[in-house]
Protein backbone atom coordinates (compact mmCIF):
# COMPACT_ATOMS: atom_id res chain seq x y z
CA UNK A 1 0.00 0.00 0.00
CA UNK A 2 2.77 2.26 0.82
CA UNK A 3 4.43 1.63 -2.33
CA UNK A 4 1.33 2.13 -4.77
CA UNK A 5 0.89 5.43 -2.56
CA UNK A 6 4.56 6.32 -3.01
CA UNK A 7 4.03 5.73 -7.16
CA UNK A 8 0.48 7.95 -7.50
CA UNK A 9 2.30 10.98 -5.69
CA UNK A 10 5.45 10.70 -8.19
CA UNK A 11 3.04 10.92 -10.73
CA UNK A 12 1.37 13.69 -9.25
CA UNK A 13 4.38 15.55 -8.77
CA UNK A 14 5.19 14.95 -12.33
CA UNK A 15 1.93 16.39 -13.13
CA UNK A 16 2.91 19.15 -11.27
CA UNK A 17 5.88 19.69 -12.51
CA UNK A 18 3.91 19.48 -16.02
CA UNK A 19 1.40 22.03 -15.49
CA UNK A 20 3.76 24.41 -14.26
CA UNK A 21 5.87 24.28 -17.29
CA UNK A 22 3.12 24.86 -19.48
CA UNK A 23 1.49 27.20 -17.31
CA UNK A 24 5.32 29.04 -17.87
CA UNK A 25 4.52 28.95 -21.82
CA UNK A 26 0.95 30.72 -21.31
CA UNK A 27 2.43 33.80 -19.37
CA UNK A 28 4.59 34.14 -22.30
CA UNK A 29 2.36 33.84 -24.39
CA UNK A 30 -0.03 36.50 -23.21
CA UNK A 31 3.34 38.38 -23.08
CA UNK A 32 4.21 38.50 -26.54
CA UNK A 33 1.01 37.60 -29.13
CA UNK A 34 -2.02 39.48 -29.74
CA UNK A 35 -3.62 43.01 -28.99
CA UNK A 36 -6.95 44.38 -29.09
CA UNK A 37 -9.19 47.66 -28.25
CA UNK A 38 -10.00 46.92 -24.82
CA UNK A 39 -6.44 46.90 -23.81
CA UNK A 40 -5.52 49.57 -25.63
CA UNK A 41 -8.70 51.33 -23.88
CA UNK A 42 -6.75 50.40 -20.81
CA UNK A 43 -3.48 52.11 -22.10
CA UNK A 44 -4.59 55.28 -23.97
CA UNK A 45 -6.79 56.47 -20.48
CA UNK A 46 -3.05 55.99 -18.22
CA UNK A 47 -1.53 57.67 -21.38
CA UNK A 48 -3.87 60.18 -20.86
CA UNK A 49 -2.87 60.86 -17.40
CA UNK A 50 0.83 61.08 -18.05
CA UNK A 51 -0.14 63.80 -20.48
CA UNK A 52 -1.47 66.09 -17.59
CA UNK A 53 -5.00 65.17 -18.37
CA UNK A 54 -7.17 65.33 -15.05
CA UNK A 55 -9.60 62.47 -13.93
CA UNK A 56 -13.26 63.57 -14.43
CA UNK A 57 -13.09 67.06 -15.80
CA UNK A 58 -11.03 66.21 -18.59
CA UNK A 59 -11.60 62.29 -19.10
CA UNK A 60 -15.46 61.65 -19.63
CA UNK A 61 -14.00 57.73 -20.06
CA UNK A 62 -16.36 55.48 -17.48
CA UNK A 63 -13.70 53.20 -16.58
CA UNK A 64 -11.05 56.19 -15.67
CA UNK A 65 -10.29 55.21 -12.22
CA UNK A 66 -8.90 52.12 -13.15
CA UNK A 67 -5.97 54.22 -14.98
CA UNK A 68 -3.38 54.80 -12.15
CA UNK A 69 -1.73 51.63 -11.55
CA UNK A 70 -0.99 51.37 -15.28
CA UNK A 71 -0.27 55.81 -15.31
CA UNK A 72 2.17 54.91 -12.58
CA UNK A 73 3.81 51.62 -14.15
CA UNK A 74 4.16 53.85 -17.70
CA UNK A 75 5.64 56.88 -15.79
CA UNK A 76 9.14 54.66 -14.78
CA UNK A 77 8.92 53.15 -18.40
CA UNK A 78 8.81 56.61 -19.63
CA UNK A 79 11.39 58.15 -17.33
CA UNK A 80 13.89 54.74 -17.88
CA UNK A 81 13.79 53.98 -21.80
CA UNK A 82 12.31 57.94 -22.84
CA UNK A 83 9.77 56.89 -24.75
CA UNK A 84 6.32 54.61 -25.48
CA UNK A 85 8.12 51.95 -27.50
CA UNK A 86 7.38 48.28 -26.01
CA UNK A 87 5.56 49.72 -23.47
CA UNK A 88 2.55 47.04 -24.29
CA UNK A 89 5.05 44.20 -23.21
CA UNK A 90 6.27 46.33 -20.28
CA UNK A 91 2.84 46.11 -18.65
CA UNK A 92 1.75 42.63 -19.43
CA UNK A 93 4.73 41.87 -17.54
CA UNK A 94 4.12 44.23 -15.06
CA UNK A 95 0.73 42.80 -14.81
CA UNK A 96 2.43 39.22 -14.52
CA UNK A 97 4.52 39.80 -11.85
CA UNK A 98 1.48 40.85 -10.11
CA UNK A 99 -0.60 38.29 -10.65
CA UNK A 100 2.34 36.01 -9.54
CA UNK A 101 2.81 37.88 -6.16
CA UNK A 102 -1.13 37.03 -5.47
CA UNK A 103 -0.33 33.54 -6.65
CA UNK A 104 2.33 33.83 -3.44
CA UNK A 105 0.46 34.83 -1.04
CA UNK A 106 -2.65 32.71 -2.00
CA UNK A 107 -0.49 29.89 -1.64
CA UNK A 108 1.63 31.09 1.99
CA UNK A 109 -2.32 31.49 3.55
CA UNK A 110 -3.63 28.17 2.51
CA UNK A 111 -0.49 26.43 2.97
CA UNK A 112 -1.27 26.89 7.02
CA UNK A 113 -4.56 24.18 6.31
CA UNK A 114 -4.31 22.79 3.08
CA UNK A 115 -1.63 19.34 1.78
CA UNK A 116 1.36 21.31 -0.56
CA UNK A 117 0.40 19.66 -3.66
CA UNK A 118 -3.23 20.55 -3.06
CA UNK A 119 -2.07 24.23 -2.51
CA UNK A 120 -0.42 24.28 -5.72
CA UNK A 121 -3.10 22.92 -7.77
CA UNK A 122 -5.49 25.96 -6.31
CA UNK A 123 -2.33 28.36 -7.04
CA UNK A 124 -2.23 27.26 -10.60
CA UNK A 125 -5.88 27.13 -10.90
CA UNK A 126 -5.24 31.10 -10.12
CA UNK A 127 -2.30 31.53 -12.33
CA UNK A 128 -4.05 30.88 -15.67
CA UNK A 129 -7.28 32.49 -15.00
CA UNK A 130 -7.20 36.02 -16.52
CA UNK A 131 -10.68 38.34 -16.03
CA UNK A 132 -10.69 39.22 -20.17
CA UNK A 133 -7.63 37.40 -20.87
CA UNK A 134 -5.47 40.31 -20.93
CA UNK A 135 -2.64 40.77 -18.94
CA UNK A 136 -1.94 44.08 -18.48
CA UNK A 137 -3.30 45.93 -15.62
CA UNK A 138 -7.10 46.39 -16.57
CA UNK A 139 -10.22 47.11 -14.53
CA UNK A 140 -11.58 43.71 -14.76
CA UNK A 141 -8.42 41.62 -13.26
CA UNK A 142 -7.41 44.49 -11.07
CA UNK A 143 -11.60 43.68 -9.29
CA UNK A 144 -10.49 40.17 -9.33
CA UNK A 145 -6.70 41.31 -7.82
CA UNK A 146 -8.55 43.28 -5.25
CA UNK A 147 -11.27 40.82 -4.38
CA UNK A 148 -8.63 37.96 -4.22
CA UNK A 149 -6.16 40.14 -2.02
CA UNK A 150 -9.12 41.00 0.61
CA UNK A 151 -10.04 37.51 0.91
CA UNK A 152 -6.27 36.76 1.92
CA UNK A 153 -5.82 39.45 4.34
CA UNK A 154 -9.16 38.70 6.12
CA UNK A 155 -8.53 35.51 6.52
CA UNK A 156 -5.29 35.10 7.16
CA UNK A 157 -6.47 37.97 10.55
CA UNK A 158 -8.81 35.73 11.64
CA UNK A 159 -6.68 32.46 11.37
CA UNK A 160 -4.11 34.53 13.38
CA UNK A 161 -6.34 36.36 15.56
CA UNK A 162 -4.14 39.77 15.14
CA UNK A 163 -2.68 41.47 11.96
CA UNK A 164 -3.62 45.62 12.11
CA UNK A 165 -1.36 45.63 8.57
CA UNK A 166 -3.55 42.90 6.84
CA UNK A 167 -6.63 44.97 7.99
CA UNK A 168 -5.29 48.28 6.91
CA UNK A 169 -5.13 46.66 3.48
CA UNK A 170 -8.14 45.03 3.41
CA UNK A 171 -10.05 47.85 3.94
CA UNK A 172 -7.63 49.71 1.24
CA UNK A 173 -8.53 47.20 -1.00
CA UNK A 174 -12.19 47.44 -0.31
CA UNK A 175 -12.01 51.01 -1.34
CA UNK A 176 -10.04 50.58 -4.31
CA UNK A 177 -12.92 48.19 -5.64
CA UNK A 178 -15.26 51.41 -6.18
CA UNK A 179 -12.61 52.57 -8.10
CA UNK A 180 -13.59 49.91 -10.79
CA UNK A 181 -17.02 49.85 -10.32
CA UNK A 182 -18.55 52.42 -8.01
CA UNK A 183 -21.36 49.89 -7.31
CA UNK A 184 -18.82 47.53 -5.05
CA UNK A 185 -20.17 49.43 -2.27
CA UNK A 186 -22.27 46.92 -1.94
CA UNK A 187 -20.07 44.64 -1.06
CA UNK A 188 -19.02 46.43 2.59
CA UNK A 189 -22.05 45.71 3.94
CA UNK A 190 -21.32 41.89 3.38
CA UNK A 191 -17.53 41.65 4.34
CA UNK A 192 -18.65 43.48 7.76
CA UNK A 193 -21.90 41.22 8.17
CA UNK A 194 -18.56 38.32 7.49
CA UNK A 195 -17.06 39.66 10.22
CA UNK A 196 -19.54 39.43 12.33
CA UNK A 197 -20.43 35.80 11.71
CA UNK A 198 -16.99 34.66 12.33
CA UNK A 199 -16.46 32.12 15.47
CA UNK A 200 -13.60 34.20 17.40
CA UNK A 201 -13.09 36.56 20.42
CA UNK A 202 -15.19 39.17 20.16
CA UNK A 203 -12.63 41.09 20.31
CA UNK A 204 -10.72 40.61 17.10
CA UNK A 205 -13.66 40.83 15.40
CA UNK A 206 -14.64 44.84 16.90
CA UNK A 207 -11.01 45.60 15.60
CA UNK A 208 -11.29 43.80 12.43
CA UNK A 209 -14.88 45.71 11.40
CA UNK A 210 -13.65 49.39 13.37
CA UNK A 211 -9.83 48.92 11.21
CA UNK A 212 -10.78 48.09 7.81
CA UNK A 213 -14.08 50.61 7.85
CA UNK A 214 -11.44 53.09 8.88
CA UNK A 215 -9.09 52.52 6.60
CA UNK A 216 -11.18 52.43 3.68
CA UNK A 217 -13.05 55.43 4.59
CA UNK A 218 -9.77 57.70 5.21
CA UNK A 219 -8.25 56.32 1.82
CA UNK A 220 -11.72 57.11 0.12
CA UNK A 221 -11.92 60.42 1.88
CA UNK A 222 -8.22 61.13 0.37
CA UNK A 223 -8.98 60.27 -3.19
CA UNK A 224 -11.88 62.44 -2.98
CA UNK A 225 -10.59 64.93 -2.00
CA UNK A 226 -7.40 64.75 -4.57
CA UNK A 227 -10.26 64.57 -7.44
CA UNK A 228 -12.38 67.20 -6.47
CA UNK A 229 -10.78 69.95 -4.42
CA UNK A 230 -10.86 73.60 -5.77
CA UNK A 231 -14.32 72.87 -7.84
CA UNK A 232 -17.21 73.69 -7.77
CA UNK A 233 -20.15 71.56 -7.01
CA UNK A 234 -21.63 72.67 -10.93
CA UNK A 235 -18.48 71.83 -12.54
CA UNK A 236 -18.34 68.19 -10.53
CA UNK A 237 -21.98 67.98 -11.64
CA UNK A 238 -21.95 68.31 -15.05
CA UNK A 239 -18.58 66.55 -15.86
CA UNK A 240 -20.52 63.35 -14.15
CA UNK A 241 -23.35 64.03 -16.36
CA UNK A 242 -21.08 63.45 -19.19
CA UNK A 243 -19.06 60.10 -17.84
CA UNK A 244 -22.42 58.77 -17.07
CA UNK A 245 -24.39 59.64 -20.24
CA UNK A 246 -21.72 57.66 -22.11
CA UNK A 247 -24.49 55.98 -25.09
CA UNK A 248 -22.13 52.59 -25.27
CA UNK A 249 -23.16 51.76 -21.28
CA UNK A 250 -26.50 53.32 -21.37
CA UNK A 251 -28.20 53.14 -24.36
CA UNK A 252 -30.06 50.04 -22.42
CA UNK A 253 -32.48 50.82 -19.14
CA UNK A 254 -31.60 49.41 -16.15
CA UNK A 255 -34.78 47.71 -16.26
CA UNK A 256 -34.42 46.41 -19.74
CA UNK A 257 -30.87 45.00 -19.15
CA UNK A 258 -32.40 43.37 -16.00
CA UNK A 259 -34.85 41.84 -18.08
CA UNK A 260 -32.15 40.64 -20.67
CA UNK A 261 -30.57 38.88 -17.53
CA UNK A 262 -33.36 37.30 -16.36
CA UNK A 263 -33.34 35.48 -19.91
CA UNK A 264 -30.26 34.45 -19.64
CA UNK A 265 -30.19 33.22 -16.07
CA UNK A 266 -33.73 31.52 -17.39
CA UNK A 267 -31.35 29.83 -20.34
CA UNK A 268 -28.29 29.41 -18.39
CA UNK A 269 -30.52 27.40 -15.58
CA UNK A 270 -31.96 24.83 -18.58
CA UNK A 271 -28.30 23.92 -19.36
CA UNK A 272 -27.23 23.59 -16.24
CA UNK A 273 -29.96 21.82 -15.13
CA UNK A 274 -29.44 19.01 -17.54
CA UNK A 275 -25.71 19.18 -17.22
CA UNK A 276 -26.52 17.72 -13.19
CA UNK A 277 -29.55 15.69 -13.77
CA UNK A 278 -26.89 14.18 -16.63
CA UNK A 279 -24.08 14.08 -13.82
CA UNK A 280 -26.59 12.70 -11.01
CA UNK A 281 -27.10 9.81 -13.46
CA UNK A 282 -24.13 8.95 -14.40
CA UNK A 283 -22.97 8.91 -10.58
CA UNK A 284 -25.93 6.57 -9.88
CA UNK A 285 -24.44 4.55 -12.49
CA UNK A 286 -21.18 3.98 -11.42
CA UNK A 287 -22.43 3.51 -8.25
CA UNK A 288 -24.43 0.61 -9.10
CA UNK A 289 -22.19 -0.79 -11.63
CA UNK A 290 -18.42 -0.61 -9.64
CA UNK A 291 -19.83 -0.28 -5.81
CA UNK A 292 -23.28 -2.05 -5.81
CA UNK A 293 -24.43 0.78 -3.47
CA UNK A 294 -25.37 4.10 -3.47
CA UNK A 295 -23.36 6.39 -0.97
CA UNK A 296 -25.32 9.24 1.23
CA UNK A 297 -27.16 11.76 -0.25
CA UNK A 298 -24.81 14.19 0.90
CA UNK A 299 -21.80 11.97 -0.90
CA UNK A 300 -23.91 11.73 -3.53
CA UNK A 301 -24.56 15.20 -4.05
CA UNK A 302 -20.94 16.16 -3.95
CA UNK A 303 -20.04 13.78 -6.47
CA UNK A 304 -22.55 14.67 -8.92
CA UNK A 305 -21.45 18.25 -8.77
CA UNK A 306 -18.18 17.44 -9.24
CA UNK A 307 -19.03 15.50 -12.58
CA UNK A 308 -21.08 18.60 -13.67
CA UNK A 309 -17.71 20.66 -13.55
CA UNK A 310 -15.71 17.93 -15.46
CA UNK A 311 -18.43 17.90 -18.07
CA UNK A 312 -18.99 21.44 -18.72
CA UNK A 313 -15.15 21.96 -18.30
CA UNK A 314 -14.78 19.68 -21.00
CA UNK A 315 -17.68 20.85 -23.25
CA UNK A 316 -16.19 24.22 -23.07
CA UNK A 317 -12.59 22.56 -24.62
CA UNK A 318 -14.30 20.66 -26.85
CA UNK A 319 -16.24 24.12 -27.75
CA UNK A 320 -13.32 26.00 -27.88
CA UNK A 321 -10.59 23.78 -29.94
CA UNK A 322 -13.14 22.08 -32.62
CA UNK A 323 -16.68 24.46 -32.68
CA UNK A 324 -14.78 27.93 -33.30
CA UNK A 325 -15.86 29.25 -29.87
CA UNK A 326 -14.14 31.88 -28.39
CA UNK A 327 -12.57 33.01 -24.63
CA UNK A 328 -15.68 33.54 -22.83
CA UNK A 329 -18.11 30.24 -24.00
CA UNK A 330 -19.74 28.64 -21.22
CA UNK A 331 -18.49 30.88 -18.40
CA UNK A 332 -21.66 28.97 -16.94
CA UNK A 333 -19.07 26.95 -15.11
CA UNK A 334 -17.51 29.81 -12.81
CA UNK A 335 -21.31 30.82 -11.75
CA UNK A 336 -21.70 26.59 -11.08
CA UNK A 337 -18.58 26.15 -9.26
CA UNK A 338 -18.99 29.05 -7.20
CA UNK A 339 -22.68 28.02 -6.50
CA UNK A 340 -21.35 24.19 -5.86
CA UNK A 341 -18.65 25.70 -3.41
CA UNK A 342 -21.96 27.53 -1.19
CA UNK A 343 -23.65 24.51 -1.22
CA UNK A 344 -21.10 22.54 -0.05
CA UNK A 345 -20.42 25.16 2.71
CA UNK A 346 -24.07 25.04 4.10
CA UNK A 347 -23.64 21.04 4.07
CA UNK A 348 -20.39 20.92 6.11
CA UNK A 349 -20.02 24.52 7.57
CA UNK A 350 -19.78 22.96 10.74
CA UNK A 351 -16.92 20.65 10.23
CA UNK A 352 -14.71 23.21 10.30
CA UNK A 353 -14.14 27.15 11.18
CA UNK A 354 -11.75 27.69 8.12
CA UNK A 355 -15.31 27.20 5.76
CA UNK A 356 -16.86 29.60 7.65
CA UNK A 357 -13.80 31.88 6.26
CA UNK A 358 -14.04 30.90 2.63
CA UNK A 359 -17.55 31.40 2.53
CA UNK A 360 -18.09 35.06 3.87
CA UNK A 361 -14.72 36.43 2.35
CA UNK A 362 -14.87 34.46 -0.94
CA UNK A 363 -17.67 33.51 -2.09
CA UNK A 364 -20.07 35.91 -1.21
CA UNK A 365 -18.34 38.61 -2.24
CA UNK A 366 -17.45 36.62 -5.62
CA UNK A 367 -21.46 36.72 -6.01
CA UNK A 368 -22.53 39.77 -4.31
CA UNK A 369 -19.48 41.52 -6.93
CA UNK A 370 -21.44 39.42 -9.82
CA UNK A 371 -25.03 41.55 -9.20
CA UNK A 372 -23.02 45.22 -8.25
CA UNK A 373 -21.33 45.31 -11.82
CA UNK A 374 -24.51 43.98 -13.77
CA UNK A 375 -26.01 47.55 -12.11
CA UNK A 376 -23.47 49.16 -14.98
CA UNK A 377 -22.17 46.71 -17.14
CA UNK A 378 -23.26 46.70 -21.27
CA UNK A 379 -22.27 43.59 -21.08
CA UNK A 380 -23.93 40.43 -21.35
CA UNK A 381 -24.37 38.63 -17.78
CA UNK A 382 -22.47 35.39 -18.60
CA UNK A 383 -19.44 37.74 -19.64
CA UNK A 384 -19.96 38.56 -16.02
CA UNK A 385 -18.90 35.63 -14.46
CA UNK A 386 -15.68 35.75 -14.67
CA UNK A 387 -15.91 37.67 -11.35
CA UNK A 388 -17.15 34.30 -9.63
CA UNK A 389 -14.06 33.29 -10.15
CA UNK A 390 -12.68 34.03 -6.04
CA UNK A 391 -15.46 31.90 -5.45
CA UNK A 392 -14.37 29.04 -7.26
CA UNK A 393 -11.09 28.90 -5.43
CA UNK A 394 -13.05 29.25 -2.24
CA UNK A 395 -15.00 26.33 -3.55
CA UNK A 396 -11.81 23.87 -4.43
CA UNK A 397 -10.53 24.84 -1.10
CA UNK A 398 -13.91 23.83 0.64
CA UNK A 399 -13.93 20.61 -1.00
CA UNK A 400 -10.11 19.51 -0.39
CA UNK A 401 -10.40 21.14 3.13
CA UNK A 402 -13.73 18.24 3.85
CA UNK A 403 -12.29 15.04 2.27
CA UNK A 404 -9.62 13.22 3.64
CA UNK A 405 -6.69 12.15 1.78
CA UNK A 406 -7.48 9.32 0.14
CA UNK A 407 -11.08 10.64 -0.91
CA UNK A 408 -9.22 13.96 -2.21
CA UNK A 409 -8.20 11.78 -5.22
CA UNK A 410 -11.66 12.27 -6.39
CA UNK A 411 -11.04 16.07 -6.83
CA UNK A 412 -8.36 15.63 -9.41
CA UNK A 413 -10.52 15.00 -12.39
CA UNK A 414 -12.53 18.09 -11.66
CA UNK A 415 -9.58 20.39 -10.93
CA UNK A 416 -7.68 19.25 -13.92
CA UNK A 417 -10.57 19.63 -16.54
CA UNK A 418 -10.89 23.41 -15.12
CA UNK A 419 -7.18 24.01 -15.22
CA UNK A 420 -7.55 22.63 -18.46
CA UNK A 421 -10.27 24.71 -19.46
CA UNK A 422 -8.32 27.90 -18.66
CA UNK A 423 -5.13 27.36 -20.51
CA UNK A 424 -7.39 26.37 -23.94
CA UNK A 425 -8.11 30.31 -23.06
CA UNK A 426 -4.73 31.27 -22.12
CA UNK A 427 -2.56 28.93 -24.36
CA UNK A 428 -3.98 28.34 -27.53
CA UNK A 429 -6.84 31.06 -28.29
CA UNK A 430 -5.54 34.86 -28.60
CA UNK A 431 -7.78 37.88 -27.78
CA UNK A 432 -8.56 39.89 -31.11
CA UNK A 433 -10.88 42.69 -31.30
CA UNK A 434 -14.46 41.28 -31.33
CA UNK A 435 -13.53 38.27 -29.14
CA UNK A 436 -13.51 35.87 -32.47
CA UNK A 437 -12.38 32.10 -32.00
CA UNK A 438 -9.04 32.76 -33.52
CA UNK A 439 -6.54 30.34 -31.78
CA UNK A 440 -2.46 30.71 -32.35
CA UNK A 441 -2.50 29.25 -36.08
CA UNK A 442 -3.46 32.24 -36.99
CA UNK A 443 -1.22 34.03 -39.64
CA UNK A 444 1.19 36.64 -37.53
CA UNK A 445 3.37 39.36 -37.93
CA UNK A 446 5.37 40.86 -35.09
CA UNK A 447 5.05 44.56 -35.08
CA UNK A 448 8.85 46.68 -34.98
CA UNK A 449 7.66 49.73 -34.22
CA UNK A 450 5.94 52.18 -31.13
CA UNK A 451 4.46 50.93 -28.47
CA UNK A 452 3.28 47.25 -29.71
CA UNK A 453 7.16 46.90 -30.91
CA UNK A 454 7.68 43.24 -29.88
CA UNK A 455 4.20 42.05 -30.13
CA UNK A 456 2.93 39.47 -32.24
CA UNK A 457 -0.12 40.43 -33.89
CA UNK A 458 -2.68 39.23 -36.64
CA UNK A 459 -0.66 40.22 -39.66
CA UNK A 460 -3.60 42.55 -41.26
CA UNK A 461 -3.98 44.01 -38.51
CA UNK A 462 -0.17 44.90 -37.59
CA UNK A 463 0.57 46.08 -41.22
CA UNK A 464 -2.28 48.50 -40.62
CA UNK A 465 -0.95 49.48 -37.43
CA UNK A 466 2.71 50.31 -38.28
CA UNK A 467 1.41 52.26 -41.18
CA UNK A 468 -0.67 54.61 -39.49
CA UNK A 469 1.97 54.70 -36.53
CA UNK A 470 4.47 56.01 -39.39
CA UNK A 471 2.00 58.34 -40.41
CA UNK A 472 1.34 59.49 -37.09
CA UNK A 473 5.26 60.09 -36.09
CA UNK A 474 5.92 61.91 -39.56
CA UNK A 475 3.46 64.71 -38.65
CA UNK A 476 2.34 64.72 -35.98
CA UNK A 477 4.76 66.42 -32.73
CA UNK A 478 4.03 65.78 -29.06
CA UNK A 479 2.91 69.43 -28.91
CA UNK A 480 -0.64 68.78 -31.17
CA UNK A 481 -3.34 68.00 -29.97
CA UNK A 482 -4.81 64.59 -31.80
CA UNK A 483 -8.08 63.28 -32.28
CA UNK A 484 -9.03 60.09 -33.20
CA UNK A 485 -11.92 58.95 -35.23
CA UNK A 486 -11.16 55.38 -34.29
CA UNK A 487 -11.53 52.10 -31.99
CA UNK A 488 -8.03 51.73 -32.05
CA UNK A 489 -7.00 54.36 -28.88
CA UNK A 490 -3.21 52.77 -28.57
CA UNK A 491 -2.27 55.25 -31.94
CA UNK A 492 -2.71 58.09 -28.98
CA UNK A 493 0.59 56.91 -27.21
CA UNK A 494 2.50 55.73 -30.04
CA UNK A 495 1.56 59.50 -31.01
CA UNK A 496 3.54 61.58 -28.51
CA UNK A 497 0.33 64.05 -29.02
CA UNK A 498 -2.20 65.28 -26.62
CA UNK A 499 -5.06 63.20 -26.05
CA UNK A 500 -8.46 65.94 -27.90
CA UNK A 501 -11.11 63.27 -27.12
CA UNK A 502 -13.83 63.10 -24.81
CA UNK A 503 -13.16 59.34 -24.80
CA UNK A 504 -10.60 56.96 -25.34
CA UNK A 505 -12.83 54.07 -24.83
CA UNK A 506 -12.66 51.24 -27.89
CA UNK A 507 -16.59 51.16 -27.95
CA UNK A 508 -16.82 54.54 -28.29
CA UNK A 509 -19.85 56.78 -29.79
CA UNK A 510 -18.80 59.30 -31.81
CA UNK A 511 -21.90 61.68 -31.45
CA UNK A 512 -22.79 65.78 -30.18
CA UNK A 513 -20.61 64.59 -26.40
CA UNK A 514 -17.39 65.05 -28.20
CA UNK A 515 -18.84 68.08 -30.23
CA UNK A 516 -19.61 69.28 -26.71
CA UNK A 517 -16.34 68.29 -25.00
CA UNK A 518 -14.62 70.94 -27.12
CA UNK A 519 -16.83 73.46 -26.31
CA UNK A 520 -16.25 73.23 -23.03
CA UNK A 521 -12.20 72.60 -23.69
CA UNK A 522 -11.52 74.87 -25.84
CA UNK A 523 -7.99 74.40 -25.34
CA UNK A 524 -9.16 70.41 -26.72
CA UNK A 525 -9.53 71.92 -29.98
CA UNK A 526 -7.70 69.16 -31.72
CA UNK A 527 -5.16 70.08 -34.58
CA UNK A 528 -4.73 67.25 -36.16
CA UNK A 529 -7.82 65.18 -36.92
CA UNK A 530 -6.82 61.23 -37.72
CA UNK A 531 -9.38 59.02 -38.99
CA UNK A 532 -9.17 55.52 -39.71
CA UNK A 533 -10.60 53.86 -42.92
CA UNK A 534 -10.89 50.56 -41.11
CA UNK A 535 -12.69 51.50 -38.60
CA UNK A 536 -16.41 51.84 -40.21
CA UNK A 537 -15.20 48.67 -42.66
CA UNK A 538 -14.65 45.82 -40.07
CA UNK A 539 -17.68 44.92 -38.37
CA UNK A 540 -15.72 43.75 -35.20
CA UNK A 541 -15.53 47.64 -34.18
CA UNK A 542 -18.53 48.37 -33.31
CA UNK A 543 -19.40 51.21 -35.69
CA UNK A 544 -22.13 53.00 -33.93
CA UNK A 545 -25.31 54.43 -36.20
CA UNK A 546 -24.84 57.89 -34.52
CA UNK A 547 -21.03 58.30 -35.34
CA UNK A 548 -22.07 60.02 -38.55
CA UNK A 549 -22.54 62.92 -35.94
CA UNK A 550 -18.60 63.70 -36.10
CA UNK A 551 -17.90 62.24 -38.91
CA UNK A 552 -20.09 64.85 -40.94
CA UNK A 553 -18.77 67.52 -38.67
CA UNK A 554 -15.07 66.50 -39.45
CA UNK A 555 -16.19 66.89 -43.45
CA UNK A 556 -18.07 69.28 -43.49
CA UNK A 557 -17.18 71.86 -40.43
CA UNK A 558 -13.37 71.52 -39.62
CA UNK A 559 -11.21 73.87 -40.85
CA UNK A 560 -7.51 72.09 -41.81
CA UNK A 561 -5.16 73.38 -44.42
CA UNK A 562 -3.66 70.13 -45.42
CA UNK A 563 -5.12 66.92 -46.29
CA UNK A 564 -3.03 63.62 -45.77
CA UNK A 565 -4.77 60.09 -47.50
CA UNK A 566 -3.22 56.36 -47.01
CA UNK A 567 -4.49 53.01 -47.24
CA UNK A 568 -5.36 53.40 -44.17
CA UNK A 569 -6.03 56.51 -42.10
CA UNK A 570 -6.85 59.83 -43.34
CA UNK A 571 -4.94 62.88 -41.60
CA UNK A 572 -6.72 66.27 -41.61
CA UNK A 573 -3.70 69.23 -40.11
CA UNK A 574 -4.74 72.88 -39.38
Amino acid sequence: MQRECGFWKRIEGLLLVGVGLVSVLAMLKTIFFSMDIDESYAISQAYRLLKGDRLIFDMWEPHQFSAYPAAVLMKLFAIVTGGMDSVVIYLRICGTLIHLGLAYGLYRVIRNWVPARAAYWVVFVHINFLAKWIQTPEFELMQYWLLLLTALCLISYFQKGKGTLLLIISGVAMMLQLLNYPTMVLLYPFYMLGVGRIQCDAKVKLRAGVVTTVSAGVSGLGVMTYLFAGHSLEEIRTNIGYILSDPSHTENSLLKRMGGFAEELLADGLTLGAVIAGAFVLAVLCHRIFRKDLPSRQRLFIQTGLLAITGLCIAQVFGCLLQDQNQFYLQERYLFTALFGMAVYGMQREKKPILRLLFWFGSIPALISVIASALLTNMTLSVSYTRFFPGCIAAFLMLIVCYDEQERTQLYWPVAAFLMSLLVCKLVLIRVTGCLPVTMNARMTRVQSGPLRGVTMLTDFAAAYEANQALLQEYVSESDNLFLFSCESLQYVGSGANVAAASVQGTSVFNETFLEYFELHPEKYPTVIAVDKLFPAVQEYHYHPYNYIVSDWIRQEYVYSQKIETEYMTLYIQ
